[in-house]
């Protein structure tokens, strides 16, 4: 099992204001900062990313049908460190679909997540995506599931 699923890469970290607490974020809201406690993103909504979105802890849980639109052309990424989890509920008739409002390869950074669990280069290292340590000793580190994920438009470069 890999430890870190990199599905776009960059480099980049925002030093943004923690948000703790269990949080429903409004879908007029914009999704950015650090999280330190749950984050649930409800069934069929439309969110907004504008920057970073890093859990630091907690769980980010995003339900069926949810799209999330970053903005292009921008480092904005979504970015799950280590001790944090992330559980993707897409169905097959409602995904969740992370997207761009440009809709053009390498329009933003896309999705990492950075686990516990050993890798085959030995001490493990720093995410290219928020710079976010990877890597450990726990055998049976765990960073949530993912089901029917849609992720589009990624892979923007500095």
């Amino acid at each position: 099992m890999s430890t870190m699923l990199t599905l776009a890469t960059l480099f980049f970290f925002s030093c943004e204001d923690e948000k703790g607490g269990d949080i429903t974020p409004n879908p007029e809201d914009d999704l950015a900062g650090k999280y330190t406690e749950d984050v649930t993103l409800e069934a069929g909504k439309t969110y907004n990313l504008n920057g970073s979105m890093v859990m630091m802890a907690g769980e980010l849980t995003i339900e069926e049908g949810v799209t999330i639109i970053a903005k292009g052309n921008t480092t904005s990424y979504i970015a799950v460190a280590k001790g944090a989890k992330i559980y993707v509920k897409g169905t097959a008739a409602a995904p969740v679909v992370m997207t761009s409002d440009v809709k053009e390869p390498g329009a933003w950074g896309g999705l990492v997540i950075c686990g516990d669990a050993p890798v085959n280069t030995g001490d493990g290292g720093l995410s290219e995506v928020g710079n976010l340590p990877y890597g450990g000793t726990n055998k049976e580190d765990n960073s949530g599931s993912i089901e029917y994920l849609r992720v589009e438009y990624t892979g923007y470069v500095f």
